[in-house]
């Protein structure tokens, strides 16, 4: 074909299709995505995206030689014409160089401009999505990966509407790529017959979610940004490469954006000449004429046919690890009437026939319930009630038994629950020795519905005990009332698990708002109580012990006291007399108290003491008052005198003296005074007080 400028604009009209094919793609699986609220269609959204800058530059490259060759033509025609048209010419060539260094211009640079923004596109989204999904699938979050009532058959036909339209294009493209002139489209087909086959995985993820494999939208979450990042990282290489390859003149370079890896789609040749081509691209000569080339493609049949046949016999080998258990099934069914396979070598039919799968029997298995089981928990950081346990915050609460009070005995008048965190770690493992055939037997997803029991059983514990029962009487005895019933209701289902052991980790209140602070408060005033009361027993049994030696001999005493005191109200209340009762209990509590030893037996020795001298000096006093009446009878005048002088010298005792001479020297002028002082030197208050 002439390389003309129709031929150019017929390319021009092809990119501009694929575009709007490729721009009308990216809104329909943008809209499906939303519509199936799916992160795989929504990253296929995007990697259409991504090859819109690929049909632009076409488009723009296409103009320009068509703008190149419009101009040549008419340079031509007007050289050829006359003399006169041979000035216009000159003018015109310099029309003509221009428009030839812009061609220039696109195939050096532009090319490869678009071919970096592609690829820094598709390792932006590719990654993205990819590490996103990742993350998904490898913490088994609970969030789904396609709406529950999606309409499995409408996806099935929007994808393959969409795909078949992206196949019709691209391989309309494609066909045109056999022209030398559009040879350049084959990096738009390539990208457009990129988008139909990721579509059809699409509508292969769907057929096997449709019959029951739920990691289906998974798997095509994790495969469609992969190929995006693929084909983004074939294009940097593709540029490296370029750099070292050799340059030829009037040779066509490829441009880095025409991927390698799908060029058995968007190119009608075989797989062979699409590798003989790459190489010869790549080195500078044709491979395919060599010697060893043509060996290699006359033997690449017998060679593939081996290869697959080793495959399938590599198939029927089985290795088993040592913590393995493994069972067979031959065409989809289990083999029920054959023990699992141990650990070691085996051997089975080939697949499809039959397949195997292994599960870790002899290694114990951690699943963890409750408040925050996917959610990642901060580490090296103590648990309180008050601070975070998981990062971000987000705790899901579990709902308690109404809490009952006296003053509200109708079950209508509290709540339906309350809210509470706790988390349980239950360590578990296949049964062994049988439990595996159980086990892979009794559901599509046992390990899910082991989940599924645990956390029934511990949110029925939460849900029949209050929260200060939880906090208090039931936070050591949960794990044995968890696993027995966790135990229980998976040999009701037949699983084959053995429930090894089950932890509380942590139970809590709510941390958000003052609640956790109000249990706080609430514990402090119960230490508090309990302080007092300890004070108080302690304070009693000082008492106690002070008084009666020990508590057991003050508790003795006082049984009988209030025995004592019963027989007086007795006597009081019914005129009974109960006074040899009341002599004998006396008496009893006199021993009781003697032997007792302690302040009491102190006291009462004291009293007796006392009224034993008080008595006795009462006494001597009687009789010296006799002793002195029979004095005084005998002699008066010596009795009086005498007591007068014991008087006086009591009253003089510590008191100053003067001796004064007779009056009648006095009279005489003969008068002295003498003064002595014979107590010692004291104060004036002193001397009034007499003291």
């Amino acid at each position: 074909m002439a390389h003309d400028a129709q031929t150019y604009r017929r390319a021009t009209n092809a990119a501009i299709l694929g575009l709007a094919t490729q721009a009308g793609l990216f809104v329909a699986f943008g809209l499906l995505g939303l519509y199936a609220e799916s992160g795989a269609i929504n990253a296929l959204a995007w990697h259409t995206l991504a090859g819109l800058p690929v049909w632009v530059i076409l488009i723009v490259f296409y103009y320009q030689q068509r703008l190149e060759r419009e101009e040549a033509l008419e340079a031509e025609r007007m050289s050829r014409s006359d003399v006169r048209a041979a000035a216009l010419f000159e003018e015109a060539g310099a029309n003509l160089q221009l428009a030839r260094q812009r061609l220039e211009w696109l195939s050096k640079w532009g090319l490869t401009i678009v071919s970096i923004l592609t690829a820094v596109v598709m390792l932006i989204i590719g990654p993205v999505f990819l590490y996103d999904h990742y993350v998904r699938f490898s913490t088994d979050s609970i969030e789904p990966w396609v709406r529950g009532d999606l309409s499995h058959g409408l996806l099935i036909i929007l994808l393959a509407a969409f795909g078949f339209v992206a196949f019709l294009v691209g391989r309309f493209v494609s066909g045109m790529t056999k022209t030398d002139a559009w040879v350049e489209l084959r990096g738009g087909a390539g990208t457009m017959l990129g988008v139909v086959f990721l579509a059809l995985l699409g509508i292969v993820a769907a057929l096997v979610h449709l019959l029951g494999f739920e990691p289906a939208f998974a798997w095509l979450a994790i495969a469609v940004p992969g190929v995006t990042t693929l084909l983004g990282l074939e294009i940097v290489a593709s540029l490296v490469l370029g750099v070292y390859q050799p340059r030829r003149p009037g040779a066509f370079r490829r441009p880095a954006f025409d991927s390698r890896l799908l060029g058995w789609m968007s190119s009608p040749e075989s797989i062979g000449k699409i590798v003989s081509e790459t190489l010869a691209y790549q080195f500078g000569f044709d491979f395919s004429r060599s010697y060893a080339y043509r060996q290699v493609m006359k033997m690449l049949t017998p060679m593939f046919a081996v290869g697959v046949l080793a495959l399938f016999a590599m198939t029927c080998v089985v290795v088993v690890q040592p913590h393995q258990e493994a069972v067979v099934t031959r065409f989809g069914a289990l083999v029920t009437d054959e023990e699992p396979l141990k650990a070691g070598l085996h051997f089975k039919l080939p697949w499809p026939i039959s397949q195997i799968h292994r599960h870790d029997v002899y290694r114990v298995s951690e699943l963890m319930v409750g408040s925050s089981a996917d959610a990642k928990r901060f580490r090296d950081r103590a648990i309180l009630w008050t601070n975070e346990h998981v990062e971000g915050g987000d705790e899901t609460y579990l709902v308690t038994a109404p809490s009952r009070f006296p003053d509200q005995p109708q079950a209508e008048d509290v709540v339906a629950g309350e809210l509470m965190g706790g988390d349980i770690l239950v360590k578990y493992r296949i049964r062994p020795g049988g439990g595996l055939i159980e086990y892979v037997g009794s559901a599509a997803d046992p390990k899910g519905l082991f989940k599924s029991v645990v956390a029934g059983e511990v949110n029925e514990f939460f849900s029949t005990h209050q929260v200060d029962d939880l906090l208090r009487a039931y936070r050591l005895s949960a794990s044995g009332t968890l696993r027995a019933s966790m135990q229980a209701k998976a040999d009701e289902l037949s699983l084959g698990i053995e429930v090894l052991s089950v932890s509380v980790i942590s139970m809590h209140p709510p941390q958000k708002g003052e609640v956790a602070d109000s249990f706080h408060d609430q514990i402090n005033a119960v230490q508090e109580s309990r302080s007092e009361l300890n004070r108080a027993e302690r304070d009693a049994m000082t008492t106690l012990a002070e008084v009666a030696g020990s508590r057991e001999k003050a508790m003795d005493i006082d049984s009988a006291i209030l025995e004592l005191e019963r027989l007086r109200l007795e006597t009081a209340e019914t005129g009974v007399d109960r006074s040899e009762a009341i002599a004998v209990q006396s008496a009893l509590i006199e021993e009781r108290v003697s032997e007792a030893g302690g302040q009491a037996a102190q006291l009462i020795a004291q009293a007796r003491a006392f009224r034993w001298t008080f008595a006795v000096q009462e006494l001597a006093k009687s009789e010296q008052f006799v002793a002195e009446i029979a004095a005084y009878e005998r002699a008066p005048a010596y009795f009086k005198t005498r007591r007068y002088y014991e008087a006086l010298k009591a009253g003089l005792k510590n008191r100053p003296k003067i001796v004064m001479t007779d009056p009648a020297s006095e009279a005489e002028g003969d008068a002295r005074v003498l003064q002595l002082d014979l107590t010692e030197a004291r104060t004036g208050l002193e001397s009034i007080l007499g003291n």
